[in-house]
């Protein structure tokens, strides 16, 4: 029986400014541990939970390197990086990992962003447990770094051809979806204003950044000969300042003032997803996962989506939702119009959507990491 004084501490070194999917991932997964105390060590300040939270801000070394370091060579940066950069920063952590002593530490962003961690729970002697999060091309010190490693979760079967083709050397590794669980069934305010005209609202959640798709989904929409109205639904990080702009400007110059809605970060989106007409999710790049694709699913929604990356291990073309090539914007347009001539598409998809969207509950996927843990405790 594992002891409920099994202690697991969490690091989640994502500062972007907003708040992404990999912390409500790790907040959901906390959430749903019932045996555990659990802990997390945020590196800037992210949603309120009710997990104990430390949070370990970037020294000014830090930072100042952080928005040079793209001016050295490239085969020197990791070794600068280590340097002045994560070993700092680890001892930094040791002294935290120390106080909370947790038999476990699961680093929750994946290998070039969580080598600290693998530092301190390396000299602490401690199970490091590394959830991959991405498709990312490796250093070769981050590939010598996975070998500490004691176990690998990849949220995706994408993700997991990633780290076989960027050769980690992590013997353990295994696909744990993301657990998911968005619930509209008491949600009752409608967010869409009332039309005298048939209007499909569109939806596109997710924070504003460039390979999200925003500025190719704006080019589409500006041919698009139906009435409709596209919600952006997400925060703006601090890198994407300047993306935002162009945005701004592209929907200017596509005449979709009246047509688009930026509406920053939502805290609550189950009522956009209620009632929406069709949830679009259009990144230009490979997603690793994409935990507003089952959100949508999970909500009913008619989801459309990339025909890349994790999605297809999601959707059934068809069944539970759409995958398009967001660059095709005649693709994509001919979909939407089909979409809002058709009263009875939602009802279909919607259901069946939903009974997709099941699988992704945290009690599947939790049960998988405590049988990790439990092999540490």
């Amino acid at each position: 029986m594992t002891s409920s004084l099994a202690k697991i501490v969490a690091i989640e070194s994502s500062r972007s400014g907003v708040t992404g999917g990999s912390v409500f991932s790790i907040t959901t997964l906390f959430s749903s541990l019932s045996d555990y105390d659990k802990s997390l060590i945020l590196y800037e300040s992210k949603l309120q939970s009710n997990i104990p939270t430390c949070i370990l801000p970037f020294s000014k070394i830090n930072l100042m390197l952080e928005r040079t370091i793209g001016y050295f060579p490239v085969k020197i940066r990791s070794l600068i990086k280590l340097i002045f950069m994560e070993i700092p920063r680890s001892i930094r952590l040791i002294k935290i990992i120390k106080r909370l002593n947790p038999s476990i530490i699961h680093l929750n962003d994946g290998i070039s962003t969580n080598i600290d961690g693998i530092i301190a729970g390396l000299y602490l002697n401690k199970t490091i447990i590394l959830h991959e999060r991405k498709i990312r091309s490796i250093s070769t010190l981050d590939r010598i770094f996975s070998r500490v490693v004691d176990e690998l979760i990849c949220i995706s079967k994408v993700v997991y051809k990633n780290t076989l083709q960027q050769q980690y050397r992590t013997k353990n590794a295994k696909i744990i979806y993301n657990p998911i669980q968005i619930d509209v069934s008491e949600v009752e305010t409608n967010p869409f204003p009332q039309s005298t005209e048939k209007m499909l609202n569109i939806v596109m959640p997710g924070n504003i950044i460039r390979w999200k798709g925003h500025q190719q989904v704006i080019k589409n929409l500006s041919a698009l000969s139906i009435p409709f109205h596209c919600y952006f639904l997400g925060g703006i990080p601090r890198a994407s300042k300047d993306y935002y702009q162009k945005l701004l400007l592209e929907v200017n110059k596509s005449n979709l003032n009246n047509k688009t809605t930026f509406t920053g970060y939502i805290e609550d989106i189950r009522p956009w997803l209620k009632y929406c007409d069709v949830m679009l999710h259009a990144s230009v790049e490979p997603e690793p996962f994409g935990r507003v694709i089952v959100e949508g699913m999970q909500s009913g929604c008619i989801v459309v989506t990339t025909n890349y990356g994790a999605s297809p291990e999601i959707i059934s073309d068809g069944v539970d939702g759409f995958m398009i090539d967001p660059k095709d914007g005649i693709q994509m347009n001919d979909l939407l119009t089909k979409i809002h001539n058709s009263d009875g598409l939602k009802k279909n998809i919607g259901e069946n959507a939903k009974i997709t969207g099941q699988k992704y509950l945290p009690a599947n996927s939790v049960k998988k990491i405590e049988k990790i843990y439990f092999k540490y405790v």
